[in-house]
């Protein structure tokens, strides 16, 4: 599975129409037991959430040391099948499923505190099963309530926000959530399986896209010009501004063996981070 292999094909990657690509595998790094989620900093930093391990898995760089915290409980530091994680460099979030709450670390895994609402008499901001966490570039909390199937918002100082709650995308029934992202320029992007859900900053939706091809949708990432999403055995690209499904391109893995069990996808540049359930797969990908 480590050995270089290419994937070609035709995708969609700005607005202005399709662009031939090459993405070429670079290298891969990391041994888990049942990776779900991965987190590319701007700074390079990775984070590898493995529920398998009960653990979040942190590199500075792709070829460093690794560190970890977790281990199965309920103490502070201990997870109950972690589903997510975000960080903005100095803090990084995690989102505890078992435990319905989302942890706080410091940089260097030092446990800081713990957010939960669970037991709270205002059903408003109560939440439970979280399935992802991200940040706004205001510090703000954004967190994937898997139990009310809603996404709600806590401002840099841990204080809920009815308003967002209280948005377009909360009005109706969301499905089985996978994860929520935000991009560099703000944009939100929230994948439940069969669509994924472009909104602005306050919470209302901007469009949202539907394929049946992102029904089996297991992660994604998204920058301010793509989406990137991944299903058990197929990468699907579309454009940020796209509205139709046809702006969705299945590329075909080019190898000896299919690769298979793919779960989550992390951009930064021109590089593409494919994690699969034991390792991490790096690709170079370049337009021409």
């Amino acid at each position: 599975m480590a050995a270089l292999f290419a994937l070609i094909g035709t995708l969609l990657l700005v607005p202005g129409g399709p662009q031939d690509v090459t993405v070429v595998q670079q290298y891969a790094f990391g041994s888990f037991d049942d990776a779900s989620r991965i987190l590319v900093t701007p700074e390079g930093g990775i984070f590898v959430v493995d529920p398998g391990r009960q653990s979040v898995i942190f590199y500075s760089t792709a070829k460093a040391e690794a560190h970890s915290v977790g281990g199965y409980g309920w103490l502070p530091g201990s997870f109950d099948r972690p589903t997510g994680v975000a960080s903005d460099g100095v803090n990084v979030y995690v989102a505890d499923y078992g435990n319905h709450r989302i942890q706080r670390f410091d940089r260097r895994l030092n446990f800081i505190s713990a957010l939960s609402t669970h037991d709270t008499s205002d059903a408003a901001l109560r939440f439970g099963y979280p399935r992802g966490v991200a940040l706004t570039g205001f510090g703000d909390l954004l967190i994937l309530d898997g139990e009310n199937h809603r996404l709600l918002k806590f401002t840099a100082g841990s204080r809920f926000d009815p308003l967002f709650a209280a948005a377009g995308i909360n009005q109706g029934m969301l499905g089985d959530l996978v994860n929520v992202r935000v991009t560099p320029g703000g944009t939100i992007v929230l994948g439940e399986r069969g669509a994924l859900h472009v909104l602005d900053l306050f919470g209302n939706e901007l469009r949202v896209i539907r394929d049946d091809r992102l029904k089996d949708l297991q992660g994604f990432d998204a920058d301010d010009h793509r989406i990137v999403a991944v299903t058990d055995s197929a990468l699907l690209w579309l454009s940020m501004n796209g509205t139709q499904p046809e702006a969705i391109t299945p590329v075909h893995l080019m190898s000896e063996h299919a690769v298979r069990g793919m779960r989550d996808v992390a951009l930064q540049g021109d590089l593409l981070y494919l994690l699969l359930r034991e390792s991490v797969l790096v690709f170079r990908v370049t337009a021409h």
